[in-house]
């Protein structure tokens, strides 16, 4: 192999190099010009500004949506926990009410000053027990009495009578249950005061769980219309996380987008300078940014001698072998004349030959 060919390859690669390192420099010129131009609120109207502005636009928006659509994924999580513990805080609540209207409602019937209140419910009351008086006395009547003796059948159809009357004995009980609560519910001490501490101080107990309650159920109310507020919202919107990771995509197209901006800014800043036309900028540059230039400069320098060496040695060997191409040519020109001189002789040869030949056969015609 053609040493100088090994000298270009080693060359190429040293040009790849030099050139990976000029595209950082020009890229760093023009990140450093375009931030310092941006921070400092410079007024140009330089086109890579414009668009290096609109980028840094773009990505503040997208992280700041990115941000919202998060904050409503975490705060629905706690929307849906908060639901969740206060849904079964009101079950409990409203179970521990039941309880304590039912107690309420007996302490309430069972106060003589509160019969203008407790009057209604007292009819009823009495109603029920001469009910269950009259069910626990017909459940008497089918207990045999001592001595007596029944037949099977007649056992058989006590029993049934028997769970007849006390299913409806539990019935009647729990009607009285109900009718406690009832009283318990309807009951309020601002309207029906009492000098009972006991009555008044569960009345008071009862009141307090009311309006814990209420404001219960308003609180999940009010989280139940936020929760439906933020679904509506992702509804709309598509999956939260597919969206976030839209959006993160985008930011990262948009940045390589600004990367590639620096590197075509800082390129035409450069050549504006070593054109003497930075006025283009509307803006002089800093002692950093003229540092940088310096060694762009010097970077192009050594590519393009790089370059320089390459093309001389490529000339060089194209040289040499068109040298040897035409050193081929003129031997096979040589020996195309050296066969047609061979040729010629030959011809020249078979020609006298004819001649002779012919001279003999006019000396031979003379004899016939």
């Amino acid at each position: 192999m053609d040493e100088r060919k090994k000298n270009i390859k080693e060359l190429e690669d040293e040009k790849q190099s030099k050139t990976e390192g000029l595209l950082r420099l020009e890229a760093n010129l023009g990140e450093m010009l375009l931030q310092r131009l941006h921070q400092d609120g410079e007024s140009t109207r330089w086109e890579h500004l414009t668009e290096y502005q609109r980028l840094l636009l773009e990505i503040a928006d997208a992280k700041e949506y990115i941000k919202r659509i998060d904050a409503d994924a975490q705060r629905l999580k706690v929307v849906e926990a908060a639901i969740d513990k206060n849904e079964n805080l009101l079950a409990e609540q409203s179970k521990k009410l039941v309880e304590l209207h039912a107690t309420l409602g007996g302490e309430i019937l069972a106060e003589p000053d509160l019969i203008s209140y407790s009057q209604p419910y007292q009819i009823e009351l009495e109603a029920i027990l001469a009910k269950i008086q009259e069910l626990e006395t017909k459940l008497d009547g089918l207990t045999d009495k001592e001595g007596e003796k029944s037949s099977l059948f007649s056992r058989i159809g006590k029993n049934v009578q028997g769970l007849a009357l006390r299913s409806s004995l539990g019935k009647n009980q729990d009607q009285i249950r109900k009718l406690c609560t009832t009283a318990g519910e309807n009951f309020t001490l601002a309207a029906n005061p009492t000098g009972n501490e006991k009555l008044s101080a569960l009345a008071t107990e009862v009141e307090e769980l009311r309006s814990q309650k209420i404001m219960l159920a308003d609180e999940i109310t009010a989280l139940k219309a936020e929760r439906c507020k933020i679904s509506e919202t992702f509804s709309k919107e598509g999956n939260p996380s597919r969206h976030i990771k839209a959006l993160e995509k985008c930011i990262a197209q948009i940045h390589d987008g600004i990367h590639a901006l620096y590197a075509k800014a800082g390129r035409e800043t450069a050549d504006a300078a070593f054109g003497d036309k930075l006025e283009v900028l509307e803006t002089s540059l800093s002692d950093d940014e003229t540092a940088l230039i310096d060694k762009i400069a010097l970077a192009r320098e050594k590519v393009q001698d790089i370059e320089t060496h390459i093309t001389s040695l490529k000339a060089a060997i194209a040289i040499d072998e068109a040298n040897e191409e035409i050193a081929r040519h003129r031997k096979s020109i040589q020996d195309q004349r050296r066969r047609i001189s061979e040729s010629e002789l030959a011809i020249a040869d078979f020609e006298t030959r004819i001649l002779e030949a012919e001279r003999r056969i006019t000396e031979l015609g003379k004899l016939l």
